[in-house]
């Protein structure tokens, strides 16, 4: 299952495995991921990609094959779809932990299906959703902090954001 989750990464190609490149993750899941970013790989190229996984602190490197190298007409940059190899079983079980914890679209479709009218996220806090006008837990366990940036930034573009990060509130609907 993938997932759009909007985070940075940093990247280098084994032709060239001195130079790191940044890309923003746009997309992932436990096979691959999907990289915007200003250079072109070729389709074939073996790569490293240097990340933060959400609930992780230190950064982890994961080795990748370029499968899809485009241009995106819209941003003008490069669109790298990436295979994950010789990914480790830890690697892959955390990624997929990350992934169902972070899962905002999925999070919202399980609100719409509960017939929600509201959904209030904060930090530490499990997700709460508004059903016939009373608060109810989507869930059990509490979405940490640095999860829910990733999944309120996935949802916001460059203005929003930055109002975020400025008043530390922001309602959309």
């Amino acid at each position: 299952r993938r997932v759009h989750l909007k985070f940075p990464v940093r990247f280098r190609t084994d032709e060239r495995p001195e130079t790191w490149h940044s890309g923003l993750a746009k997309d992932i899941s436990a096979a691959g991921m999907l990289v915007e970013a200003d250079e072109r790989v070729n389709v074939s190229t073996r790569v490293s990609v240097l990340l933060s996984l959400p609930g992780e602190r230190g950064l982890r490197e994961i080795a990748g094959l370029v499968i899809r190298s485009e241009i995106d007409e819209a941003t003008h940059r490069y669109l790298i779809g990436l295979n994950f190899i010789d990914l480790d079983d830890e690697s892959r079980t955390h990624i997929t932990e990350a992934l169902r914890t972070t899962d905002i679209v999925g999070l919202l479709r399980s609100a719409a299906e509960d017939g929600a009218s509201d959904v209030h996220l904060a930090a530490n806090h499990p997700p709460l959703v508004r059903v016939a006008g009373k608060l109810k837990p989507l869930r059990d366990e509490p979405l940490q902090a640095r999860d829910l940036k990733h999944m309120i930034y996935t949802l916001l573009d460059e203005r929003q954001r930055q109002a975020f990060e400025r008043e530390l509130e922001l309602n959309v609907s």
